[in-house]
């Protein structure tokens, strides 16, 4: 498209928009505060294919939201466009907030209703994508001040937690409760990430593969993932989850209630650590916590139930 023809395309897209010119200095102070390599924000406005990808998605956004049928066609071409140029291919209809980093950009691909919130940071190769050819509401939702490492992929319409920290290369099918640090494939909970607003550092020395993690606890004698003897019962995530579900409670808020719980990410719980922590770990959650007493009960009748047919299989392979 000629760029008389396109200029007063992306003026009037952005006139009617009137937060766009606002996202825009958040994206580049972000980058500037950032990113290490960035030396000014002119340097970031001409040369950074990151940022200037994520301010063609605005103007495509503006342009799909606009109703026209037309207008959606454009907001396709300028997102094939993008693609071509910088290597980033963002659906028009996904929903950015301001404060946005992609650094080096290239491999990023943001699906249709995918949804990030405010002032995250997303490496090359990162994926925020679909389980397959489902039809809607299919994209994960991030929340505020996310980390996302190189390579990693986010799979399925999950919720990632404000604050959260997702490795290098990791895949992500469950959601992940605010203020968390995850890793691997499939990616587990390795620890705790505390919320910092803007200034969110690049930096995951914090954080330890859970595979080493098993492979260390089982050669110290106070590892995290100790042996756990067969007389006793015990809480998983899974275990949780599955009483939620029967209440209508979806995966995000179990997976808050449950890091509540094991804040040790030691992958299980026993029932007295369970009574303990309970009540502290349901305020996490409004119907959780009014709840609480007849979901504890259900949870420690799942715990027993488990126990038995696992004394049962062992008995019967006797």
């Amino acid at each position: 498209m000629p760029r008389v023809s396109l200029e007063p395309v992306l003026r009037d897209a952005t006139a009617q928009d009137g937060v766009i010119g606002t996202k825009l200095r958040a994206d580049l102070s972000a980058v500037v505060d950032r990113d290490p390599a960035a030396d000014g924000p002119l340097n970031c406005m001409l040369n950074f294919k990151g940022f200037k990808a994520i301010q063609a998605h605005r103007i495509a956004n503006v342009l799909w939201h606009s109703g026209g049928r037309g207008d959606r066609k454009l907001a396709l071409w300028l997102q094939a466009r993008a693609s071509e140029v910088w290597s980033l291919d963002i659906h028009p209809a996904a929903s950015i907030g301001g404060g946005l980093m992609i650094d080096h950009g290239t491999g990023v691909v943001i699906g249709e209703t995918a949804a990030i919130g405010t002032d995250c940071s997303l490496l090359h190769g990162v994926t925020l994508g679909a389980t397959g050819k489902d039809r809607g509401d299919r994209h994960p939702k991030l929340g505020n001040d996310i980390l996302v490492g190189a390579g990693a992929s986010i799979i399925g319409n999950i919720r990632i937690g404000d604050g959260c920290k997702i490795g290098a290369s990791s895949v992500v099918l469950k959601p992940l409760p605010a203020g968390v640090t995850a890793i691997g494939a499939p990616a587990k909970i390795v620890g705790s990430s505390p919320i910092k607003r803007k200034s969110f550092r690049l930096d995951f020395a914090d954080a330890t593969d859970p595979c080493l993690l098993d492979v260390w606890s089982n050669v110290t004698a106070n590892g995290v993932a100790k042996q756990k003897s067969k007389a006793h019962c015990y809480a998983t995530f899974s275990v949780i989850n599955s009483v939620f579900k029967e209440r209508g409670l979806d995966e995000f808020v179990a997976s808050t209630v449950y890091h509540s719980l094991d804040d040790r990410c030691e992958g299980t719980l026993t029932e007295q650590i369970l009574r303990d922590r309970w009540d502290v770990a349901a305020a996490t959650n409004p119907f959780v916590y009014k709840h609480r007493k007849e979901l504890l009960d259900l949870v420690v009748q799942c715990m027993r139930k488990m126990q038995r047919e696992r004394h049962m299989n062992d008995y019967s392979m006797l």
